[in-house]
This record gives C-alpha cells, structure tokens and sequence, in this order.
C-alpha cells in the first residue's frame, strides 16, 4: 500500500490519507517497519524512520467504532 503524501487539516490536527481511503491520525495505532534508528544526544530522544511499504503494515483495525 503507498501512502501519498496528501495531507488533510481537521483543526490543529494533520491526517494522512492514501488512495483507498486509509487513514492515519492523532491516536490512531499503526504497524510499520523499523528502517533505522538513531540516538539524539542534545534532545535525550530516539529518532526512527519507518516504512508503510509491505503487507499488513498501516493503520491497526481494532474493531472498536
């Protein structure tokens, strides 16, 4: 599934929607994959870059509604 990069504003908060209609906002739990990490000493915080790309990776249906 690719994520475009279109990006919608509902007040103060982005929402990323791809094509098919998926989205992914504020409190919105996701399974991605972990392409790299690294430790930024000044701000005392991980940084990770992730992908979408790949099967069963996106937003987590938890079937509440």
């Amino acid at each position: 599934m690719l994520w475009s990069l279109q990006t919608l504003w509902r007040g103060e908060n982005p929402v990323f929607q791809n094509d098919k209609d998926s989205q992914i906002e504020k409190d919105v739990e996701v399974r991605f994959k972990v392409l790299d990490t690294r430790w930024i000493k000044s701000e005392m915080e991980f940084w990770i870059l992730g992908s979408l790309g790949g099967d069963y990776l996106g937003p987590i249906c938890t079937g509440e509604s």
